[in-house]
């Protein structure tokens, strides 16, 4: 993962300040390190077939580096050699907090290791004390994925809180739900404010059109619509997946406004606004 994500890791964590970071990033090359960017600078690839494969991982849950792999697009060895670029980054930031006294060697160590193990699942301790929902297929699958998929769509790094039961109303302006009909079925929706939503619109636009400034509007229906399509790549991933173990459900379309009654809230931990994820079993 690229060193953007390393940064809000480590922010996300509070294993350092802003004003920390910020510091220790001025003495560092900040440019695009995703594997998509390295490998059309290797020469690996064009810019158009990083994109193609930026717009099929929307339909597919699949690693950049793992989908160039099997379309021949990258071999083994070149993929290793893009990691291993993006790793380096990680270890010179973390070697300049050692040195302005920032962290210790054993606090560097161990925050790499935290990082690479970000997208481990984690649903045992999340869903505890939410028993409607500890034992369905579906709502665990969302739960580890949400992390992996807002990374993957829009570069953002959100920790996951545990559950517990959603107040009345939604905490942030914007609120989009799909549903994933049939037996074992679940609802899933997303309240979030106006920064967390415009990265979102941000990064999906980036993948779909190559232009993450491209104009859009700014009211709260556009905010939302933007929230139901990525509710609905997200849900289309967890049906596929999900359609694998034998759990076959059917996809919903988006709705807007209060998540269902009886919502569990997971609070999304960011750096990018505020949002939380809702999830409820399907009516």
């Amino acid at each position: 993962m690229s060193l953007e994500f390393f940064s809000q890791f480590l922010l996300v964590e509070e294993i350092v300040t802003t004003e920390e970071l910020a510091k220790a990033s001025e003495t560092l090359d900040l440019s695009d390190q995703r594997i998509g960017t390295l490998a059309v600078s290797a020469g690996y690839m064009s810019e158009e077939q990083a994109s193609d494969l930026n717009k099929e991982q929307l339909q597919r849950d699949i690693p950049f580096g793992s989908l160039a792999i099997e379309q021949g697009l990258l071999s083994e060895n070149q993929l290793q050699n893009l990691l291993s670029r993006q790793s380096q980054q990680h270890m010179q930031l973390g070697q300049i907090l050692i040195n302005q006294g920032v962290l210790n060697d054993d606090e560097v160590r161990d925050a790499l290791a935290r990082f690479a193990e970000v997208q481990s699942p984690k649903s045992e301790q999340l869903f505890k004390s939410i028993g409607p929902l500890s034992d369905c297929a579906a709502a665990r699958y969302l739960v580890d994925s949400f992390p992996k998929m807002t990374m993957r769509l829009s570069q953002i790094h959100v920790k996951v809180t545990q559950g517990q039961k959603a107040a009345a109303n939604p905490p942030n302006d914007y609120t989009a739900s799909i549903a994933l009909n049939g037996p074992g079925g679940v609802c899933v929706s997303i309240s979030s404010d106006k920064q967390f939503a415009r990265r979102i619109m941000d990064g999906m636009t980036r993948i779909m059109t190559g232009d993450a400034n491209l104009g859009y509007g700014d009211n709260k229906d556009d905010f939302e619509d933007l929230l139901g399509g990525f509710l609905d790549i997200i849900a289309g991933q967890a049906i596929g997946a999900l359609e694998k173990s034998s759990v076959p459900l059917k996809m919903g379309t988006p709705t807007f406004g209060t998540p269902p009654q009886g919502s569990y809230a997971f609070e999304l931990q960011t750096t990018n606004g505020q949002a939380t994820l809702f999830l409820a079993t399907a009516a």
